[in-house]
C-alpha cells in the first residue's frame, strides 16, 4: 500500500515539474517575442552607422527565442516517457 501512494506522489511530482517547465518556457518565449516586436515597431534605421550594429540589434534574444522552442518538444516527450515508465 506504501509503495502505491509513493508512486502516485512521484507521479505528481514529475507531471507538474515537466508541466512547469513547459509553462515557464512558454512564458519566457511570449515574453521576448513581445519585446521583440516592440522593438522592431521603434526600430530606426538611420540611427545605425553600419550594417553590422543593426543586425546585432536587430537579432537580440532570437538565439533564445529559438533554443526554447527546439527543446520544448524534448521537454514534452520526456514527461511522456517518465509517464509511461511510472505507470
Amino acid at each position: 500500500m506504501e509503495n502505491n501512494s509513493w508512486l502516485e506522489l512521484a507521479e505528481q511530482t514529475l507531471n507538474y515539474g515537466v508541466m512547469g517547465i513547459l509553462i515557464l518556457m512558454s512564458i519566457v518565449s511570449l515574453w521576448l517575442f513581445i519585446e521583440r516586436m516592440m522593438y522592431f515597431g521603434n526600430v530606426r534605421i538611420s540611427d545605425y552607422e553600419t550594417k553590422d550594429e543593426l543586425e546585432l540589434d536587430l537579432g537580440d534574444n532570437l538565439s533564445t527565442i529559438a533554443t526554447i522552442g527546439s527543446n520544448a518538444p524534448y521537454v514534452g516527450l520526456l514527461g511522456t516517457v517518465i509517464g509511461i515508465m511510472i505507470t
